[in-house]
């Protein structure tokens, strides 16, 4: 009985980081293999911002991993039967980005606070390691057709602000969702008024009551 209590709470952390991980690589997902739902990636990363600014170095670790191994399994899945080396180094290479990623987004909220711009600025080098060793003309955005928004906006910018701007309305959408939850969770205080009256309590002088009564000595009248 013992031991099951104690192993629970780590099986719900475990069920609550793949919970958030999984949901991020599967929405991750759909952008990468259908590009018209592109609009997907702009919040696919909530999830995975959300647990990883809050747990420590080993729960990132842990985090990366499932979400890069889910991103991989979804997106090749192919490439186990015709190079299974190359889908393990997919794995691996994919798992520490992210892991990097959960980590420094961690360290940055607990010195810094959570910044949406730096943290689309951390992202940057790490997408740039993921377009040179796998191969990847962009990691959100698998191709751009020449009359959308998008294929507009990365001619005038460049692929990688484009990832800049992703990420970091990733990061404004999960500030604006933890403000909200924490605005409809708070108590309910009664502001209290700062003012200083200028009216004095009142004090009322209850006379004492005696049990008993006595004439004085007087004199009679002259």
């Amino acid at each position: 009985m013992r031991q099951q209590e104690v192993s629970s709470p780590s099986g719900l952390r475990l069920a609550e980081r793949f919970l958030c991980a999984g949901s991020s690589a599967l929405l991750l997902s759909a952008a990468h293999l259908y590009p018209e739902l592109w609009i997907l990636s702009t919040f696919a990363l909530v999830p995975f911002l959300w647990q990883a600014n809050k747990i420590g170095f080993a729960g990132n670790c842990c985090l990366g991993l499932i979400l890069g191994s889910c991103y991989i399994f979804v997106v090749s899945p192919h490439e186990m039967m015709t190079g299974l080396i190359t889908f393990m180094l997919k794995v691996v290479f994919f798992s520490t980005v992210f892991s990097l990623f959960g980590i420094a987004v961690y360290f940055l909220k607990k010195h810094f606070g959570f910044n949406p711009v730096f943290i689309a600025a951390i992202w940057l080098p790490l997408e740039y390691g993921l377009t040179r060793y796998t191969g990847l003309a962009n990691f959100f955005l698998r191709s751009l057709d020449d009359g959308s928004i998008l294929f507009r906006l990365a001619s005038l910018l460049g692929l990688l602000m484009i990832s800049f701007l992703i990420v970091g309305i990733n990061a404004y959408i999960l500030v604006a969702l933890e403000q909200v939850v924490e605005a409809c969770s708070g108590p309910v205080t009664c502001p209290q008024s700062t003012e200083k009256t200028l009216i004095k309590p009142i004090s009322v002088l209850v006379p004492r009551s005696f049990h008993y009564h006595y004439i004085h000595c007087r004199a009679p009248p002259i």
